[in-house]
């Protein structure tokens, strides 16, 4: 019998700019490339649940960020649902609008992109 045990976490980043047009909640075909990589590694393993977290940068107004992240975060669970066959009760949705930058909130669009993003975070039994 083999034993399991608890793996260390997963994070996946992912950037936004890779997954969505600017301002859209909508899956391009290089993102739905992109999450195809994640489905089948999430298909292959054991009992492992992930967490699709959204992110916005701080340029435009902390709800409209807020609903966005969302939207973003939510289009990549039901895609990794759909089309990925990743089982939805695996998943869980979580929005951050811009509350959790990964560099500082500049106002400078160029610097802000980088915390345009989605998470994936995966844990559980391998």
């Amino acid at each position: 019998m083999e034993a399991r045990v608890p793996a260390q976490p997963i994070l996946i980043r992912i950037s936004s700019e890779l997954l969505f047009a600017f301002n859209s909640a909508e899956l391009t075909p290089e993102g739905q490339s992109k999450l195809q990589r994640v489905a089948d590694y999430l298909k292959q393993t054991g009992e492992v649940t992930a967490t699709i977290e959204g992110h916005t940068d701080s340029i435009g107004e902390d709800a409209y960020n807020q609903k966005l992240s969302e939207l973003r975060a939510r289009a990549v669970a039901q895609w990794l649902d759909g089309a990925g066959g990743v089982p939805g009760q695996r998943m869980k949705v979580r929005a951050f609008g811009e509350s959790r930058p990964i560099v500082p909130q500049s106002g400078d669009p160029d610097l802000e992109r980088l915390n345009r993003r989605v998470e994936i975070r995966i844990e559980g039994v391998r």
